[in-house]
């Protein structure tokens, strides 16, 4: 069994071998998998088979083994050749590419209960498909490039007739939102936006696994969210900018729909500057059960977040934090908020993600006499905040974040500060595009860091002299900070490191900063970004016997590959982008001797791609014994 532990919910299951096999031994002569040249008798107590399907010739299933049977997994082919009745079906899974249809006699399966074409390349259901009263699940597509529309007659529409199926329980449908064109390009295409007119009408529906889009019309509003009384699991609402009134939004009640544990919202269309103040009465009139583990908030555009969501400061634990449950919360591009809502109190927070907020300055917490902030918070995602210029302050002398794991900032050009205090567990750091940061977090004694990230950080200059605390780094990314100083022999405390990138620092250095000692370390992955006065790869390179994978980018001056890369000799991926000049590889004899070379990839290198030209360029000797090579995005093997 498998749960998603952040929010406890069970998602899959396994059954155990000897489980299995106790199954199989009681219900023997009621289980088959039939395949190709195999019989069956017509007498025999079959009731659960699946059909193996080779395409070659379709199967004589007798006809008294079909009208016993309860559960059918077969090709969509087999299904539709059979001419008689599979009239005591109760599950019916349908697999096979190529055919888009079912026949009309899907409608007679009365007593059917699951019905799963996930697998087929089914377009369209046959309008026998509303007689199916007594259905219970309904699985449609998942989520492959190549998968036709579902309903293709109205391919942002489910049919109307699904409403009839008033015994339904579960709708699972998921749908990608681009299709694969033959020369792999990716073309958008739309969602299903519209839910049958009338779902309300849908009243033993408990899983709805599709987003419900607002609309205008009768049978399209927020209310008939409100007669699905028996709604559990996630519940997805857009287009609330169709929903004209707080008694409007009331009317979806989920406040008594205490099943739910997962809830989404989003503004989905471009709204006037006077129709912010009605997103505000949406969403205070949208607020949930205590127990919501769950909360996503996309587009909203008030100036300022209902009491259930914030809080009114009265207090760690008061009864005005309404969300006390909630483990995991989005708030996405809510460009009109200026007062960052007071989230550090809530007790099972865990996963906070925060993006696109652009009037937001600071992220401060109410402040609470002896009260430590997220005290539960493991992973922290803040990007796109063009104003940000505090992250989360803390009271003097108290930790801030102390279960804090994983911590991603991202796009916050403003951002100049970040107070020191953080957690002793972090595992990941990840700082991008924060040009005006002057220091990174304080990281002393991280003895858990795994993986650290500095990319277009401007104005950072240092890191913490203090190598013992990244004990347990297996992987460094530092490109593009201008500024910053490496001490001397760093990397060399770096034990475990086993995936390195870096480079583009000041243009007025000549060489890499703080290679010396990464001789001794574990490098399988390395990753060199150059800058303008480079004119040679590191000679520190050479003796990394161990390294599996290299990759070389923005050395504009660099003219030739040194003879010295042939040491390389577990070597087995070899990229090189955005080398201008870049004209020659090392000699041939250097490349032969790089025998575990498998794979070469030349990008944005004009010179060197016209001088490694199949059959008669002058470099192609150097690589034509390598198994894949592409240029520019081509292969050319």
């Amino acid at each position: 069994m498998w749960r998603d532990y952040t929010l406890g919910h069970i998602v899959s299951c396994k059954m155990h071998d000897v489980v299995h096999d106790l199954a199989l031994s009681t219900s023997q002569g009621e289980i088959l998998i039939w395949e190709a040249g195999s019989s069956i008798d017509e007498n025999s107590g079959i009731r659960h088979l699946r059909v193996k399907f080779d395409g070659q010739g379709l199967p004589n299933i007798p006809r008294g083994v079909v009208q016993r049977l309860r559960s059918l997994i077969c090709d969509v082919r087999v299904f539709s050749s059979v001419a008689f009745d599979w009239k005591n079906l109760r599950s019916l899974k349908l697999l096979g590419r190529g055919c888009t249809e079912l026949p009309a006699s899907l409608g007679k399966l009365k007593h059917l209960k699951y019905l799963d074409i996930t697998e087929s390349d089914i377009q369209v259901l046959p309008k026998s498909f509303s007689k199916l009263y007594n259905l219970q699940t309904l699985r449609l597509w998942k989520e492959q490039p190549n998968r036709p529309v579902a309903f293709d007659e109205n391919p942002e529409k489910f049919p109307d007739s699904l409403t009839k199926l008033i015994s339904l329980r579960h709708i699972c449908y998921k749908f990608v939102t681009y299709r694969r064109t033959p020369n792999n390009q990716d073309l958008p295409r739309p969602p299903i936006k519209c839910l049958p007119r009338g779902i309300g009408r849908l009243t033993s529906l408990k899983m709805l696994r599709v987003k419900f889009f607002v609309g205008k019309e009768e049978g399209y509003k927020i209310e008939e969210l409100g007669r699905l009384s028996q709604l559990e699991g996630v519940l997805q609402i857009g287009n609330l900018e169709q929903v004209r009134s707080e008694l409007e939004a009331s009317e979806v009640k989920l406040e008594e729909k205490t099943k739910l544990y997962a809830l989404g919202f989003s503004w989905d269309a471009p709204c006037r500057e006077g129709d912010y103040n009605n997103h505000e009465k949406v969403l205070r009139a949208l607020q949930p059960h205590l127990n919501l583990k769950s909360l996503k908030i996309n587009e909203y555009l008030g100036e300022e977040f209902p009491s259930w969501i914030a809080g009114n400061h009265h207090g760690f634990g008061s009864s005005s934090f309404l969300l006390n449950n909630l483990v995991e919360l989005t708030l996405g591009d809510c460009r009109n908020c200026i007062v960052f809502p007071d989230l550090g109190l809530l007790p099972n927070l865990q996963r906070l993600y925060i993006f696109g907020m652009s009037e937001v300055r600071r992220m401060d917490y109410y402040m609470v006499e002896s009260i430590e902030p997220y005290l539960a918070l493991k992973e922290l995602h803040i990007r796109d905040m063009e104003k940000l210029e505090e992250g989360v302050s803390t009271r003097v002398g108290m930790a801030t974040l102390p279960c804090l794991e994983h911590l991603y900032i991202i796009g916050c050009p403003r951002l100049e500060t970040w107070y020191p205090s953080i957690s002793t567990q972090l595992s990941t750091v990840c700082i991008r595009s924060c040009p005006r940061l002057e220091a990174i977090p304080l990281m002393n004694r991280l003895t858990s860091l795994k993986y650290l990230m500095l990319m277009n950080c401007d104005e950072l200059t240092s890191l913490p002299d203090v190598p013992e605390s990244y004990i347990s780094l297996t992987a460094l990314s530092i490109k593009s900070c201008i500024n910053l100083s490496i001490p001397e022999g760093f990397l060399g405390h770096l034990t475990l490191l086993k995936d390195l990138e870096i480079g583009g620092f000041r243009s007025e250095l000549e060489e890499f900063p703080g290679l010396n000692g990464i001789l001794h370390l574990p490098l399988e992955h390395l990753e060199l970004q150059g800058w303008e006065k480079l004119k040679s790869l590191p000679h520190q390179l050479q003796d990394l016997t161990a390294l599996k994978s290299l990759t070389i980018t923005d050395f504009d001056r660099l003219e030739a590959l040194p003879e010295w890369m042939a040491n390389l000799s577990s070597l087995q991926n070899l990229s090189i982008w955005g080398c201008e000049n870049l004209t020659s590889l090392p000699p041939v004899e250097a490349m032969q001797r790089l025998s575990n070379l498998k794979f070469l990839s030349i990008e944005e290198c004009p010179k060197l791609t016209e001088r490694c030209a199949k059959e008669n360029g002058p470099e192609w000797s150097k690589i034509s014994h390598i198994p894949n090579i592409e240029i520019n995005g081509r292969d050319v093997a």
